[in-house]
């Protein structure tokens, strides 16, 4: 997916009425960061703290410090996405 596909989706607003709507979002933009970014900036003093460069497309914009420690990849974020829901449907049904 490209980033200004990503763009498109996110301000669509009638696509985020549920959670599920949500973690799929989610689920894009982690893939999208695995393989789109021009690079990863690892901070020189908190090596925790990354910072993304986009692509051309994103005109080489950098965002605000990361902190790696609080995000998922695409691979780990899939699965804690699978027990959120089941959490969420287990809530739902009282058990």
């Amino acid at each position: 997916m490209k980033l200004s596909e990503l763009v498109k989706y996110a301000t669509d607003k009638e696509r985020f009425h549920t959670v599920g709507h949500y973690i799929d979002f989610c689920a894009r933009y982690l893939e999208y960061v695995e393989t789109g970014l021009q690079a990863r900036i690892v901070s020189q003093n908190e090596s925790h703290y990354q910072f993304f460069q986009y692509k051309k497309e994103g005109s080489f914009n950098i965002t605000r410090p990361l902190n790696s420690q609080l995000m998922y990849n695409a691979e780990s974020f899939s699965k804690a996405a699978k027990q959120f829901s089941l959490t969420l449907e287990q809530l739902r049904d009282g058990q």
